[in-house]
């Protein structure tokens, strides 16, 4: 019993030194947790969940894949923010990584029932616009007139509150909705419209058109002399166009009256707008002829010219091949087209500057306005004025007749003009040829100056 007692102690001992041999600390494997966490907004490679790891030293790699609409922020690693994506990492003990992204594209949901302008340009609705983070826009409307019923912008609604312009939104979603009013005509309203202008004034008091008003009284109206129209061009108000309730109509040009006064026996006024230069009102293109006159680097030019006060001008007639002499007869010949409607025009030009004691010093303008083909080769039938210096002149012309300082009737030739020159095509425009002649006396050509300016238009 004994000997049986010694050989189960002899192995339990062997098991026992077995056991502290296999299992000395300074041996054993570690077990590491990775905990991969997930956020809104986006995925992760691996994916989200928790990893043992039995050793120390373990290299992984992670992806951030950010949802549409978001970005990839940072990694919060252990509470500490790391931005690298992919991210690298060396597990040497417990670990918890979490991916944080943010969401910078929103969506504006437009809508309207007339014609929707989103910062100025036309949008069809609905439309929706993508926009990240932050945004400022303006919602605007078009008033227009159909079948005697006016339609015109009257609200914006933001999430279904109304609002004013401009709207500032952030981080959010939003739905517009711009909202039209209706205004229909009457038997005592009298309908305002433009060709150009988004509006005039009523007695001082601007009113967006096209619009209805009563008139209880005599009431003035008048529009803006100018609107912008691109870099080179302007609208030039050229008249005001009457429809009475007898249904006759009547036009007044601009220059003749800035304002009319309208009354209870009229039933529609529009205001017609014309383009022209920015700088030159109505005058739509301006055509130098010959062209060598202008070229300062031959012999043959005569002047120079520059815009300035609505007017051109010419001046320096100081071409040595020409003043070298007592005096001598300098040319200045030019095109101005107008605009289509235009069929006649007030003018303002003159020449002064030039003296020379005993001899009479004239000049001499010719006119003719009409449309122009380029297969013309003369320019018919032309209007002459002949006058003395500095002596200016208004002139209106059409192109049937014209008239200088309201009576007197200059002569007209009935000949062609009497050199030949190269004509324009104004595609049924009408067009005005102008030429002067002086006589510039020697040492006085820089003090010579020919200005020509077009005051006023009518249809």
């Amino acid at each position: 019993m004994k000997k049986y007692i010694a050989t189960i102690a002899i192995i339990i001992g062997i098991l026992i030194a077995y056991y502290f041999i296999t299992n000395r600390p300074e041996e054993r494997q570690p077990t590491i947790l990775l905990e991969i966490q997930s956020n809104p907004g986006g995925k992760v490679k691996p994916e989200p969940g928790k990893y043992l790891y039995n050793h120390t030293n373990i290299n992984i790699t992670l992806h951030a894949y950010p949802l549409k609409d978001y970005i990839f922020q940072y990694w919060l690693i252990n509470n500490s923010k790391v931005v690298e994506n992919p991210l690298k990492i060396t597990l040497n003990g417990n670990t918890t990584i979490k991916p944080y992204f943010k969401r910078i594209y929103f969506y504006i949901k437009l809508n309207s029932n007339g014609t929707l302008l989103l910062n100025g340009s036309e949008v069809k609705t609905p439309y929706t616009l993508r926009y990240r983070e932050k945004i400022t826009v303006n919602i605007s409307g078009i008033r227009r007139l159909m079948k005697n019923t006016i339609y015109y912008p009257k609200s914006i609604l933001l999430d279904n509150r109304s609002v004013e312009n401009p709207i500032i939104l952030e981080y959010r979603n939003a739905s517009i909705i711009l909202l039209y009013g209706v205004e229909k005509g009457g038997v005592n309203k009298i309908l305002i419209t433009s060709n150009a202008a988004k509006y005039c004034y009523i007695n001082g008091c601007r009113i967006d058109l096209p619009a209805y008003i009563y008139v209880s009284s005599p009431t003035k109206l008048h529009g803006e002399f100018s609107i912008p129209l691109n870099k080179t061009h302007s609208y030039w108000l050229g008249w005001y166009t009457i429809k009475y309730k007898n249904n006759e109509t009547k036009s007044t040009s601009y220059y003749r009256n800035k304002s009319i006064e309208i009354a209870n026996n009229i039933r529609e006024v529009e205001i017609y707008y014309v383009r022209g230069l920015k700088n030159l009102p109505y005058v739509l293109k301006i055509h130098y002829f010959p062209p060598y006159v202008w070229d300062y680097s031959g012999k043959y030019w005569q002047c120079h010219a520059r815009i300035e006060n609505d007017s051109i001008i010419f001046y320096n007639f100081t071409n040595p091949y020409f003043t070298d002499k007592i005096g001598t007869w300098i040319f200045v010949t030019i095109f101005f087209e107008f605009d289509y409607n235009v069929s006649g025009i007030w003018i303002y030009y003159n020449a002064y500057g030039s003296k020379y004691i005993g001899r009479p010093t004239s000049t001499t303008f010719w006119l003719k306005f009409m449309p122009y083909n380029s297969s013309m080769k003369f320019v018919p039938h032309i209007y002459t004025i002949v006058q003395s210096i500095n002596i200016p002149h208004i002139t209106y012309i059409n192109t049937t007749h014209c008239i200088i300082d309201e009576g007197w009737i200059p002569k007209r030739e009935k000949t062609s003009l009497g050199w030949d020159i190269p004509l324009l095509n104004t595609y049924g425009r009408n067009a005005l040829f102008f030429a002067h002649t002086s006589y510039v006396v020697r040492n006085t050509g820089d003090r010579f100056i020919v200005v020509f300016r077009v005051l006023g238009v009518e249809s």
